[in-house]
């Protein structure tokens, strides 16, 4: 597993060695130990200081050292400066991809040649599960590579603990493995696979969660469905019905562009933690701008889109307070539907954040590139 993807389960890894971890909680870290080698050898060694925690006499120690007083602006200073490196490589390796036209005439033969006998696989496709229970989140994108698909899942509001078994369908109806993944408790949940068969050639993306198996078809021509209930065994061992199984209900959909009611949308400014004033839905809901779009064009479909729901509108969009009426636009989707632009920027919301004030998706990666707030002024908000 990439390095990124351990950082949450070794946060938990002095808790689950002093046995401190709630039941489901320990079934997920157990089955992420299983598969990572660096995250077991870090659990050992606690494993080893727990142990000798209990030998320890309380009354021989003084009062515990008192941090020096500047740690923290040292701390955050620290972040910022490598948030700024990273958008500094960023701006190098788009700077270096712009100079130099012969290596990139070089580059396009190079994966001419590798990809030939591929078949020729297209771009990224976005795959969005639909038809699934209430409070169930399914998402992918599927990348062409050399040696077959990377796949880049979301999976949110399973139970916890649960495996989830990825394969992708070929042609004539087999299914070819693509690995497997525990779900983690509480959130949401991403997780990088890949498959040898190539993109061109896969006609669906199958995941089986518990007891439950759901197909997403990746002809953008036909709508995502869930395909049976398997009638096995969850990782408990417990048998789950079409009803029940990992998610404990049935039915529900899919998530709902912002502001799809039918009515003008609304852009606001508003109060939002650390952030300050950025612009809002008329829910109050933070909106983000996506590094992956080219000017005002899109470029979140399918599972991007069920993930940050695009903001909506049926008529030209309005500004509510704080937010700059001269600075809305609207851009045209795919399908026809129209989204609104602030400052150039196509808007979205974003599902992890619950409620006003959430802002989860400010300064992250996700599909492909970053997200961020936008002040009233158009701008991201500073480090």
């Amino acid at each position: 597993m990439r390095t990124e993807g351990c950082r949450p389960w070794r946060e938990s890894l002095g808790a689950y060695a002093l046995d401190r971890l709630p039941p489901a909680e320990r079934v997920g870290i157990e089955a992420h130990l299983e598969g990572c080698p660096e995250c077991r050898a870090e659990a050992d060694s606690l494993a080893l200081v727990a142990g000798l925690l209990p030998h320890a006499d309380p009354e021989r120690f003084g009062p515990a050292p008192r941090p020096p007083a500047a740690l923290g602006k040292r701390i955050a200073a620290t972040i910022g400066a490598e948030r700024r490196r990273g958008r500094r490589r960023r701006r190098l390796r788009l700077g270096l991809a712009l100079s130099g036209a012969t290596a990139a005439v070089a580059a396009v033969a190079l994966a001419a040649f590798v990809l030939a006998g591929d078949g020729g696989a297209g771009p990224e496709q976005h795959l969005a599960f639909r038809s699934l229970p209430a409070g169930v989140r399914i998402a992918a994108t599927l990348e062409p590579r050399a040696f077959g698909t990377e796949i880049h899942m979301y999976v949110k509001g399973i139970r916890s603990g649960t495996l989830c078994r990825v394969s992708m369908r070929g042609p004539g109806g087999t299914d070819v493995s693509a690995g497997t993944f525990r779900y983690r408790w509480g959130g949401d949940a991403d997780a990088v696979l890949s498959s040898a068969l190539d993109l061109s050639r896969a006609r669906a993306l199958v995941v089986r969660a518990g007891g439950r198996t759901f197909v997403a078809p990746i002809d953008a021509d036909q709508t995502a469905f869930y395909d049976k209930a398997d009638g096995g065994s969850d990782d408990n061992g417990s048998n789950s019905s079409s009803s029940g199984g990992a998610y404990g209900g049935g039915g529900g959909g899919g998530s709902k562009p912002a502001g799809s009611g039918g009515s003008a949308a609304v852009v606001s400014a508003a109060s939002v933690g650390k952030l300050g004033r950025v612009i809002v839905d008329s829910k109050d809901m933070t909106l983000y701008d996506f590094h992956k779009d080219k000017g005002t064009k899109s470029s979140c479909y399918g599972g991007c889109a069920s993930v940050w729901p695009p903001l909506m509108t049926s008529g030209a969009p309005k500004a509510g307070e704080g937010a700059t009426a001269s600075k809305l636009g609207t851009t045209k989707r795919s399908d026809g539907t129209v989204q609104v632009t602030y400052a150039g920027h196509p808007l979205y919301t974003y599902t992890a954040d619950t409620k006003p004030g959430d802002a989860k998706g400010n300064d992250i990666d996700s599909f492909g590139a970053e997200w961020y707030a936008l002040q009233p002024n158009g701008e991201e908000p500073k480090d």
